[in-house]
């Protein structure tokens, strides 16, 4: 009986798994992801507007996630669906004005191949009281009309010599 049981859980975790990984696969948005934008990209807003999919740490995921780091530091992945496909620096410039006006030093973006995919990476420092944080976002344009931007932030103890926190917490896999 607890064999079935066992079994009867890991096939729906593998559903759950396969759900959320359907979610960066596939054209649309699984309803799973609450308050996804579809839209043109002219309609792109500031981040917390955005979809986060929530802590996730799985082998067929493509990317690793973990919000409970020992430093503190936090990582999310941001997802939106487009109407048409969208250049990952046309999606990047959007991403990163929309950090500018929320105060955050935006710095240039530079095109790059993230795992495969044609991207544009781009670091934001935000002030928050007394400790700077550095983030690092990149923008990715996959299967055409999905498009990902992942963004990384938070802290931890090492520092650059510019003085602000630096974060490694967040990898593709």
């Amino acid at each position: 009986m607890a064999c079935v049981g066992i079994a009867v859980l890991v096939i729906i975790l593998a559903a759950g798994a396969g759900i959320v990984f359907l979610v960066v696969k596939r054209d649309s948005i699984s309803p799973r992801a609450t308050e996804v934008i579809e839209t043109d990209i002219a309609s792109f807003e500031a981040p917390r507007n955005w979809t986060d999919l929530g802590s996730q740490d799985d082998e067929l995921y493509d990317f690793h996630y973990d919000r409970q780091q020992p430093t503190g530091a936090a990582a999310r992945i941001l997802v939106a669906s487009t109407s048409e496909p969208v250049p990952s620096d046309v999606l990047c410039d959007s991403f990163s004005e929309s950090l500018s006006a929320e105060g955050a030093q935006v710095s240039d973006a530079e095109a790059a191949v993230f795992d495969g995919e044609t991207s544009q990476s781009f670091t934001a420092r935000i002030q928050d009281g007394t400790t700077m944080y550095l983030s690092e976002y990149h923008c990715v344009s996959h299967d055409g009309t999905t498009v990902l931007v992942l963004f990384q932030t938070g802290k931890s103890p090492a520092r650059t010599a510019e003085g602000e926190k630096v974060i490694s917490t967040w990898h593709w896999r």
